[in-house]
């Protein structure tokens, strides 16, 4: 691992830093395909491939630190990489986390003695997944010939060009907020608002597959639609408010 950095103060408050990194892993651990946690026949060392990896980027760092409005600027454009023997033929692949780009927007304006208006605005390049590229039917046999067989998920296969071939949604998000801050005799008061999420964001948890099945109007089979869907916990802002007694 290597890693190698510069910190310059700019003057009026304002301070920068650059830092460069790289790093190898050995013995990384990733399922096998087809493999997973769920599967009780199999101990845990046969359902995994053990590969190597490699990570490296670079961050930048500009902060302010004096005057009514303080704040900072964090980005960050990294790369990394997992490579097994058994998956992927071999070739180097994107690992779940490689997120290109990482931005953090901070700032806190005081308007006045004891009040305090701050916002945070956040972005992520998506997460790296394997999704299909098509689905076909598997023949077996005098099966074909069954009704049950044309209707049946369990004889559709999904092909994959990849591991982690495809992004998820580029994730951000903003949140806001305000404090009022009052001396007390043993302490100070402060009550704080704001809200997660402030324009309601629609940020991916994780994508689903599901099947639509085509029919014709004689109610035979004559398609099948892979259909994904985004699973989003958190679709709306969130308010809140708080109270705290620092002494």
């Amino acid at each position: 691992q290597v890693a190698a950095g510069v910190d310059v103060v700019l003057g009026d408050g304002y301070s920068l830093s650059v830092e460069g990194f790289y790093k190898e892993m050995d013995n990384v651990l990733e399922y096998l395909d087809g493999e997973g946690y769920t599967n009780p026949y199999k101990d845990w060392q046969d359902k995994l491939a053990v590969g190597t990896g490699t990570s490296y980027g670079g961050e930048l760092w500009l902060k302010k630190e004096k005057g009514a409005f303080t704040g900072w600027l964090a980005y960050t454009l990294s790369w990394s990489w997992r490579q097994f023997d058994e998956l992927n033929f071999g070739e180097r692949f994107p690992y779940r986390y490689d997120r290109r780009h990482n931005l953090q927007l901070a700032g806190t304006y005081t308007a006045r003695e004891g009040m305090t208006v701050g916002a945070n605005w956040q972005y992520g390049s998506g997460e790296a997944i394997s999704l299909p590229l098509g689905v076909a039917r598997l023949a077996d046999g005098d099966a074909v010939n069954e009704p049950w067989y044309w209707r049946s998920d369990a004889v559709l296969y999904s092909y994959y060009g990849g591991r982690n071939n495809f992004r998820m949604p580029d994730y951000h998000r903003l949140d806001l907020s305000v404090n009022f801050e009052k001396p007390k005799p043993r302490g100070v008061r402060v009550w704080s608002f704001g809200a997660y999420n402030a324009y309601g964001r629609r940020n991916p948890l994780f994508i689903t597959l599901s099947n639509n099945f085509i029919f014709d109007e004689d109610f035979e089979l004559v398609g099948v639609e892979k259909r994904f869907e985004q699973f989003s916990p958190i679709p709306f802002p969130i308010p809140y408010f708080s109270y705290t007694f620092k002494f």
